[in-house]
């Protein structure tokens, strides 16, 4: 960089010690009298003095920053918990690095690579399908890491936060059936996630408890019962509209539906109302996630609320409890309450009773 002032033209130009400056502008706990701390910060900011963190963090071993891994940054339900993560990072005077992984293996790889070479302390990965070997690697060399998971996908060594998707679906699907509904469409991105199979397992849990056939033609997956077209978490509001167009089409006698997301109920409720539908005089609709605009659409959509912005806060206040005592216990899985809060169903507009068939 041009102009690029160092401590010893601070130095030189005030008449001290380079290691008198350096102790000023690094916030050193070592003595320095006030009148000489005002002086080198009066001439920082005149020489425009650009710390060289790279340099610092290199000394210090240590970098602060958090790593952060998402599935996909394209899907809403990340941005309120990233930023939960975010404001508990800067309280505390650490930064974060995002990786959107795009559930790329490979991809993955080469984030938690870079992250273990510019030694970053922690780590929280959010519901990864694919843990490399360089994760491992991270937890051996002193890598603090955080993982919510769902059952089945567990980083050994690391602080694994199990989350019970079969639990949330099957709560979901039970408010349906708890109105009366027998006739329940399921409607999912492709099944290529534990999240997305443990989600499916609870629709098969729910409607085993209350006796009721489970029909495969009431099952409507992204990839299968429609043509892939594109990203599908970019792509969720159309992913919803054609499997309920295809719904519609093959099985219109269905009073309830269960979609994967908030996002895709939108497209479900779009292709709906084209047809003449309406909501929830003809079909309920309860989804996931409790997204943004859940409780401002028209019908407000019943739905699995997850407090994002606040799971952030906890995974990232936890994250620094840990590499504040390197003692903590390690490779655990536990459950989602212990650190998060769980999920929970907030009963709006969108579900009543199903309609009176003739």
């Amino acid at each position: 960089m041009k102009n690029n002032v160092t401590i010893y033209d601070i130095a030189k130009r005030l008449g001290i010690s380079p290691s008198t400056v350096s102790r000023v502008l690094n916030n050193s706990s070592h003595p320095v009298k006030q009148e000489v701390r005002e002086r080198v910060l009066a001439a920082a900011k005149e020489m425009d003095y650009v710390l060289n963190a790279q340099a610092r963090n290199l000394k210090k071993q240590m970098n602060p920053t958090v790593g952060v891994i998402l599935p996909s940054i394209a899907n809403p339900f990340y941005p309120s918990i990233v930023r939960g993560i975010e404001d508990e990072a800067m309280r505390r005077n650490y930064y974060i690095a995002i990786s959107s992984c795009d559930k790329d293996p490979r991809r993955t790889d080469q984030y938690v690579q870079s992250m273990l070479e510019q030694n970053m302390r922690g780590i929280i990965a959010i519901y990864l399908e694919y843990l490399p070997q360089s994760l491992a690697n991270y937890v051996q060399r002193g890598g603090q890491v955080i993982s919510v998971v769902t059952d089945g996908v567990l980083c050994e060594n690391a602080h694994n936060i199990v989350v019970d998707k079969v639990l949330e679906a099957r709560q979901a699907v039970e408010h349906l059936i708890g109105l009366g509904h027998r006739r329940i469409a399921n409607l999912m991105n492709e099944l290529d996630s534990q999240l997305r199979r443990k989600r499916l397992e609870g629709y098969f849990t729910a409607l085993k408890n209350a006796g009721i056939e489970i029909k495969k033609d009431y099952l409507y997956i992204y990839g299968q019962d429609i043509p892939a077209f594109g990203d599908e978490s970019a792509e969720s509001v159309k992913v919803g509209y054609e499997l309920a167009r295809k719904m519609l089409e093959r099985t219109p006698e269905v009073t309830g539906i269960l979609c994967m997301n908030d996002m895709m109920a939108l497209g479900v409720i779009k292709a709906l109302r084209e047809n003449g539908r309406q909501i929830p005089e003809d079909y309920s609709i309860v989804s996931f996630d409790d997204l943004f605009f859940a409780d401002c659409i028209e019908p407000s959509l019943t739905t699995m609320r997850v407090e994002k912005y606040q799971w952030g806060k906890a995974m990232a206040r936890y994250l620094f409890e840990i590499l504040e005592n390197p003692g903590a216990e390690s490779g655990t899985a536990m459950k989602v309450q212990k650190v998060l809060t769980p999920s929970a169903l907030v009963v709006r507009g969108s579900t009543a009773p199903p309609r009176c068939e003739n």
